[in-house]
């Protein structure tokens, strides 16, 4: 039984398969972006990179387009940028866009210039419009 293919050379290949570097590739497919759920439970995908969250409107640019039934939210209200924190983490950046009222994260008013890291289960608010950020 001198086989190359025999059972020592497969126990090697299994064991360079655990302990081998990481296929970086794959690693970033498993990582999704999070995303936001409304109250009425719509939801709402972030994708990597820049997000412009927004009113949904006609003449909106918005990437994310929520829907206010209020209509306070303004058409380009916020940004989620989300990036690669290295490794299998991303981080989900939150800043005021051209946003006419205010945005709040738990509560707290995110002040023109501030960029706050999302967690998971955040409530956020622009104007009057709730939404639930979720890690996926």
């Amino acid at each position: 039984g001198n086989n190359p293919a025999g059972g020592e050379e497969t126990e090697y290949g299994v064991a360079s398969k655990t302990g081998g570097t990481p296929d970086s590739e794959k690693t970033m497919v498993s990582v999704k972006p999070g995303y936001l759920v409304d109250l009425a439970g719509n939801r709402y995908q972030l994708n990597l990179g820049h997000n412009v969250l927004g009113r949904k409107a006609q003449t909106s640019e918005a990437t994310v387009q929520i829907i206010d039934p209020t209509g306070y939210m303004s058409r380009e209200h916020a940004i989620v940028e989300v990036k690669n924190a290295g490794g299998n983490e991303l981080m989900h950046l939150l800043s005021n866009y051209k946003n006419q009222n205010p945005s709040f994260v738990n509560g707290q008013k995110v002040e023109n210039g501030d960029t706050l890291v999302l967690r998971d289960g955040d409530c956020l608010k622009f104007a009057y419009t709730e939404l639930i950020f979720k890690m996926q």
